[in-house]
């Protein structure tokens, strides 16, 4: 799994020119990583397209504040750090066992009815189903969240309810990606490598240009820094690429498209 990261190192390397430089150890390539990636790049990339898990939140033994608001134990996204919360996943209702929901129907959350398929399924029970739609349609049940961050998550229903029907809920959470790079698709990757191409040219930079046309009393000292100047002067145009295509199909965890 760190190869992935080796082989992005490897190519900024390739791409602003330093291999033939003896960069100080206090930007040396090992330092890329931790010291640009994981400070730089991924937050930025993060914040438009996002890694998505489902995490489990037992009401029962997460803790909650005055306010009624549950706090996510960061154990639970395995101490990533959290962007936010899409929805719940309905569809891990699905399940059986411990996340199986009794009273899917009568909630009106727009579950089918566990109940009837231990049912011979007649036309009966078909009628009975869609009545229940029905009338479960007139009110509008539906569970919305309530997100504030960096973790506090609350369940809120538009008929004023003031608890759901449901212990184990299943949340879609927008987290950071991962160091070792292996959530970012590679439809993607080329996007990333740009911006952390950009990143690591602003942080030698940064660093190398304190040092450039310095004289001494045994030569003069010319970086040749032209070529990691613009290379650091790309991150603005990859930004505003990614502020315009992140509402796209191209981004399944945010799949909404606003027609003007």
């Amino acid at each position: 799994m760190a190869n992935e990261m080796t082989k992005l190192l490897n190519k900024i390397e390739r791409r602003i020119g330093t291999k033939a430089l003896v960069l100080p150890d206090e930007i040396s390539k090992d330092t890329w990583a931790k010291e640009v990636i994981a400070d730089d790049t991924i937050p930025t990339y993060s914040r438009y397209f996002p890694h998505k898990i489902t995490v489990y939140l037992d009401r029962d033994k997460t803790p909650m504040d005055r306010e009624g608001y549950y706090l996510l134990n960061p154990r639970m996204v395995d101490g990533a750090k959290i962007i936010g919360i899409k929805d719940i996943n309905f569809s891990a209702f699905r399940d059986t066992g411990a996340t199986a929901i009794p009273g899917m129907v009568s909630g009106g959350l727009g579950f089918y009815d566990f109940a009837t398929t231990v049912s011979e399924y007649t036309y009966d029970d078909i009628a009975l189903l869609q009545g229940s739609a029905n009338l479960n349609s007139v009110f509008n049940g539906h569970v919305f969240v309530d997100f504030q961050y960096p973790n506090r998550v609350k369940f809120k229903m538009a008929v004023g309810r003031q608890s759901i029907p449901f212990r184990v809920v299943p949340l879609d959470v927008f987290v950071e990606h991962p160091l070792n790079l292996m959530t970012i698709p590679p439809t993607s990757m080329e996007t990333f490598e740009k911006l952390a191409i950009a990143d690591v040219a602003t942080y030698l930079y940064e660093f190398l240009k304190y040092y450039d046309d310095l004289e001494t009393v045994f030569a003069n000292s010319n970086l040749k820094l032209d070529t990691i100047a613009d290379k650091s002067r790309m991150r603005d145009e990859v930004v505003a690429k990614l502020e315009e295509s992140y509402v796209s199909p191209a981004n399944k965890n945010q799949p909404i498209m606003i027609c003007v």
